[in-house]
C-alpha cells in the first residue's frame, strides 16, 4: 500500500557507507521486512559532540530515522568523498547504548522510501534533497554519519510483499544501489524475505514487534512466533543484475536442531531472478522456546559473491497437549490400579489382576511421556 503523505516526522539520519565492512549492511536492509530489528555500530569519531553525551544518547530512543546508503570513495587516508546519498527506508530507534568509543543503535525497520523514477545511471531523485538537509561539514565528505534534521519531505510505501507496487519499488532501490561501483565489484546479489507462511493453512507470519530483542549479537532480528508441531514455508526473492551465474551455488538455512527441523534446507542461486524456497518444522514442545534460523552460502563459486546472510530469531510457542494427555494417562492408570486394589480386598480374581496390570502400564506410559523431552 502506498502512503502518499509527505512526512516530516523523521528527525534523524542514519548513514551506512559503501566502505567495507559497512557495505554489507545495505544488503541486509534490503533483505529484511518491516518490523524486523537491525543495528548499527558507530565509532564516535564520526559523530558530533552531541552524541558523546550519555543523556543525549538515551534521548535517541523512540526517534524516527531515515536509513541512508552513502556511496563514497577514499581520496586521502581517512578522508571519504561523498558521491551519492541513497535513502532506503524509515526506522525507529528502540535502543541506544554508549560503549565508550562505540555508539550502538538498535532499530525497528519501517516503510520504504518511494522511488517514482530511476536516475538512469546518474544521481537518484532524492539525492539533492538529502544533501540539502545534511550538515555543511558533511555535504561533500563523510564527517558526521548520524545527525538530526528537519523539514524532510519524502513519500513512503508500506512493506507488503503481496503488493506488486512494493516489489516494483524495491527493484528501483536495488537498481539505484547496484549502479554503484562498490556493489558491482562485490558482485552483490540482492534478496528480499518475501514471507514465512504456515505450510498447512498458508497464513503469513509477521515479525512480532512486541518481542523485539536487544542484545549485542551480530545482525539482531526481531522474533517470529511459531507454534509447536507445525511446518513453515520460507520464500526469498533473489536478484542478480549481471545475469546467470556460470557456477551456481547453494544458499542454505542452518537451524538450531534441538528445536527446529529442516525439511528443505537449501536452494540454488543460479543468477538473474529466482524465488528461493525452504521448509522447516517445529517439534512438539511443552514450554515456549527461543531458537534461530541462519543463512549460509555454500559452493566453490559462492565466495565470488556477496549476499545477505542474517540470523532470524524465532519464538516457538509450547503446546500443553502432551502434558494434558500424559496427565489423563496417569489419572486413568491410578484409577484402574485403585479399582484393582478394591477388588483384591474383596476377592482375588483374574479381573483384579487384569486391572492392576493395565493400570500400572498406563501410569508408566503417562509418566514416561511426561518426562520425555
Amino acid at each position: 500500500m502506498v502512503n502518499e503523505r509527505m512526512s516530516e516526522e523523521v528527525s534523524l539520519f542514519l548513514l551506512t557507507s559503501t566502505q567495507a565492512p559497512y557495505i554489507k549492511d545495505a544488503l541486509d536492509l534490503l533483505f529484511l521486512p518491516s518490523g524486523m530489528e537491525y543495528r548499527f555500530r558507530y565509532r564516535k569519531k564520526w559523530l558530533s559532540e552531541t552524541f558523546h553525551d550519555h543523556d543525549e544518547i538515551k534521548n535517541l530512543i523512540n526517534k524516527n530515522a531515515l536509513l541512508i546508503h552513502v556511496d563514497s570513495k577514499i581520496e586521502d587516508e581517512g578522508k571519504y568523498k561523498i558521491i551519492e546519498f541513497i535513502p532506503f527506508r524509515k526506522a525507529k530507534i528502540i535502543d541506544a547504548r554508549d560503549y565508550g568509543e562505540i555508539l550502538w543503535l538498535s532499530f525497528s525497520l519501517g516503510d520504504w522510501v518511494k522511488y517514482k523514477k530511476l536516475g538512469n545511471g546518474g544521481l537518484n531523485q532524492h539525492h539533492n534533497h538529502i544533501k540539502e538537509l545534511t550538515p555543511d561539514d558533511s555535504k561533500e565528505y563523510l564527517k558526521q554519519i548520524l545527525y538530526f534534521v528537519d523539514k524532510l519531505k519524502l513519500e513512503y510505501i508500506e512493506d507488503d510483499s503481496d503488493d506488486e507496487n512494493v516489489l516494483s519499488n524495491w527493484f528501483n532501490i536495488v537498481l539505484e544501489t547496484n549502479k554503484l561501483k562498490a556493489h558491482k565489484e562485490l558482485n552483490s546479489i540482492y534478496t528480499k524475505l518475501l514471507s514465512i507462511k504456515n505450510f498447512k493453512n498458508g497464513n503469513k507470519i509477521n515479525p512480532n514487534k512486541n518481542n523485539a530483542t536487544n542484545t549485542n549479537n551480530d545482525k539482531i532480528i526481531s522474533l517470529y512466533d511459531f507454534t509447536s508441531d507445525a511446518e513453515y514455508l520460507i520464500e526469498i526473492l533473489q536478484y542478480y543484475p549481471k545475469g546467470n551465474i556460470d557456477q551456481p551455488f547453494k544458499l542454505k538455512i542452518i537451524v538450531d536442531e534441538k528445536h527446529l527441523i529442516s525439511l528443505k534446507q537449501e536452494d540454488i542461486v543460479q543468477g538473474r531472478y529466482d524465488l528461493l524456497k525452504y521448509v522447516i518444522k517445529t517439534p512438539t514442545i511443552e514450554k515456549d522456546t527461543y531458537s534461530y534460523i541462519q543463512f549460509k552460502k555454500e559452493g566453490a563459486s559462492s565466495e565470488q559473491f556477496t549476499i545477505s546472510m542474517p540470523i532470524i530469531i524465532v519464538k516457538i510457542k509450547g503446546s500443553q497437549s502432551k502434558l494434558i494427555l500424559s496427565s489423563i494417562f496417569i489419572f486413568a492408570g491410578l484409577l484402574l490400579t485403585g479399582l484393582s486394589l478394591q477388588l483384591t480386598q474383596e476377592k482375588i480374581n483374574n479381573m483384579a489382576l487384569l486391572y492392576s496390570v493395565i493400570g500400572s502400564t498406563i501410569t508408566t506410559l503417562g509418566t514416561y511421556h511426561l518426562r520425555k523431552k
